[in-house]
């Protein structure tokens, strides 16, 4: 390894180092802010992310030990983003809530066909002559599936807050926009990654460590107690009639799922 090579695995060490600070350090806030009943299992991601990357950090590599604990705790990383976003989903609709069953569903399924596909594409993602590391590929292709569902069902939430002007909590909106910058960084990472092969695997760690770095900055700094009783629309130019139209017609799409949600159970 040159010297190069040396400097990208040393930045990569203090990045992750760096990044697991500012987790701790997250947690620590949330707690001052006692923003961990608002959002439990953000507030448990981040606690598992801090265990995990201790005990990875501190793990000899490479070697078995540990390309056997990476492979395991990472299903369960992705289960817990999959939880976070259904939290933010929630917390969104909260007073919609035929609308969240018909997303929750949507997501569900997503997921499915994404990680379907992932699995199909591995067999062109395994003949790249140049990829050394076929084992770290499967996770990543499959993690990419996940990851870019998970940043398509955050545009759409988007989508849907600059459409209507359902007013949300400022720490809510916030987590939304930074979430999203998350997951569609690190979706870009993967991609790169994937179809570039393992030779550019440390640059990509880095550049994944920023923008985790960078977005944990973000949520220390966004989200606070006062952030709870301010209320805040994603689109402000909102005329008083077309606000009023606009809300009616969210009322009117909600109800009407919710009678569907709840025949079938009628009907039993």
């Amino acid at each position: 390894m040159g010297v190069a090579g040396t400097l990208l695995v040393t930045a990569q060490k203090l990045l992750w180092g760096g990044t697991l600070v500012a987790c701790a350090a997250l947690l620590m806030k949330l707690c001052a802010a006692g923003l961990q009943r608002t959002f439990p299992l953000f507030f448990i991601l981040l606690a598992y992310r801090v265990v995990r990357g201790l005990g990875l950090y501190y793990l000899p590599q490479p070697s078995n030990l540990y390309s056997w604990a990476w492979g395991v705790s990472l299903p369960l990383l992705w289960l817990a983003y999959i939880l976070v976003i259904l939290e933010l989903y929630a917390l969104v609709l909260r007073n919609y809530p035929g609308i969240a069953s018909l997303g929750r569903w949507v997501l569900v399924v997503g997921l499915v066909v994404s990680i379907g596909v992932s699995g199909v594409s591995l067999k062109v993602d395994l003949s790249n002559p140049s990829e050394g590391y076929q084992r770290i590929l499967i996770f990543t292709t499959i993690e990419r599936g996940v990851m870019s569902s998970l940043a398509i069902f955050l545009l759409l939430i988007t989508l849907f807050l600059v459409w209507y002007p359902v007013p949300l909590s400022r720490n809510v909106m916030m987590h939304s926009m930074v979430c999203a910058i998350y997951f569609l960084g690190t979706t870009m990472g993967l991609l790169i990654r994937n179809l570039t092969g393992h030779q550019v695997t440390v640059a990509v760690n880095i550049a994944l460590s920023v923008v985790d770095l960078t977005c944990l900055i973000l949520w220390a700094a966004l989200l606070s107690r006062a952030g709870e009783t301010t209320s805040m629309m994603l689109r402000q130019s909102w005329r008083a009639e077309e606000q009023q139209r606009l809300m009616a017609q969210l009322d009117s799409i909600n109800a009407t799922l919710l009678r569907a949600v709840r025949k079938p159970h009628e009907g039993c």
